[in-house]
C-alpha cells in the first residue's frame, strides 16, 4: 500500500474540519437570509395589505362625496332652471338658495333633491309658497339623509301631506345639522305630527320647528308634548293656527316645563 507522506496527511486531516466550519458557516448564513428575505416577504404582504384596504377605504370615501339621489335629466334640469334661473353650477355654488313662490312642483324637487345631495356648501334653502307636495318632500328628505351641510329648510305652504311628513321625519333621525325646519301652512295632520314627535325623541340638533296650520288634533299635540320631555335641545315650536289641539292638547303641552323651550300653540 502507497504510504502518504507525513505532510500530505497533516494537509488532508486539517482540511476536513476546516471545511466542515465552512458549511457551518455558510448553512448559518444562508438560515439568515432565508428567514431575514421571510421577513422581508412577510412585510411587504403586510404594506401591501395595508396599502389594499386604505385604497378601499378612498374608494368607499369617495363614493361617499358621491350624490346618493339620481341625477336629474336633462329636461327635467331645462324645466327647473327655466323657472328659477340661474345653472346648475350656479345653484351648487350658493349657500343660500331661495326659491319662494316660484311655481315648483314634485318633479322640480328631484332637482332640488340633487342639488341638496351633490352640493358641499348649501346652508339654507327656502322653498316657501309653492307645490312639492308629498313626493316632492319624499325627495328632499332623501337628500336630507345624505347632506351634512344644509341647516335651514323652509317648507311653508307646499301642499305637504302626512306620508310627506313622514318621510321628512325619518331623515330627521339621522341628520346630525338641521337646526331650523318650517313645515307650516300644510296638511300633515296627526299621522304627521306623530311621527315628526317620534323623530323628535332622537335628535339632538333640531332648534326650531314651526308646525302651524297644519291640521292637527289633541292626538298630534299630546304626541309632541311626550316627545319634547325627552329632548333636550329644541327652543321654539309653533303650532298656531288652524290646528284644533283642544283642551287636552293644550294641558299636555302646558305641562312641559324646561328651561329655554318656547311653546306657542
Amino acid at each position: 500500500r502507497e504510504r502518504v507522506p507525513e505532510r500530505e496527511k497533516f494537509q488532508m486531516q486539517s482540511a476536513s474540519p476546516q471545511k466542515f466550519q465552512i458549511k457551518e458557516k455558510c448553512g448559518k448564513k444562508c438560515l439568515a437570509a432565508s428567514v431575514l428575505a421571510g421577513i422581508v416577504i412577510v412585510t411587504c404582504a403586510i404594506a401591501l395589505g395595508v396599502t389594499l384596504v386604505d385604497a378601499k377605504k378612498s374608494e368607499e370615501k369617495g363614493k361617499n362625496r358621491l350624490p346618493k339621489v339620481s341625477t336629474p335629466s336633462e329636461a327635467e334640469l331645462g324645466n327647473f332652471f327655466a323657472k328659477v334661473g340661474g345653472s346648475q353650477e350656479q345653484a351648487l355654488n350658493l349657500s343660500t338658495l331661495p326659491l319662494e313662490d316660484m311655481k315648483l312642483n314634485d318633479e322640480d324637487a328631484s332637482v332640488l333633491a340633487y342639488i341638496i345631495s351633490a352640493s358641499g356648501v348649501l346652508t339654507t334653502l327656502i322653498l316657501n309658497d309653492n307645490s312639492i307636495g308629498d313626493e316632492g318632500a319624499i325627495a328632499i328628505a332623501e337628500a336630507l339623509k345624505f347632506n351634512g351641510m344644509l341647516t335651514t329648510l323652509d317648507l311653508f305652504a307646499n301642499h305637504i301631506g302626512p306620508d310627506g311628513a313622514k318621510a321628512i321625519a325619518e331623515a330627521l333621525k339621522g341628520n346630525g345639522v338641521l337646526t331650523h325646519l318650517d313645515l307650516a301652512l300644510n296638511n300633515i295632520g296627526n299621522a304627521g305630527a306623530i311621527a315628526i314627535a317620534d323623530s323628535l325623541k332622537g335628535n339632538k340638533v333640531l332648534t326650531t320647528l314651526d308646525l302651524g296650520d297644519n291640521k292637527i288634533e289633541k292626538e298630534g299635540a299630546i304626541a309632541l308634548a311626550d316627545a319634547l320631555r325627552g329632548n333636550g335641545v329644541l327652543k321654539k315650536m309653533l303650532l298656531l293656527s288652524n290646528n284644533n289641539i283642544g283642551n287636552e292638547g293644550k294641558v299636555a303641552l302646558a305641562a312641559v316645563k324646561r328651561s329655554g323651550l318656547e311653546l306657542h300653540f
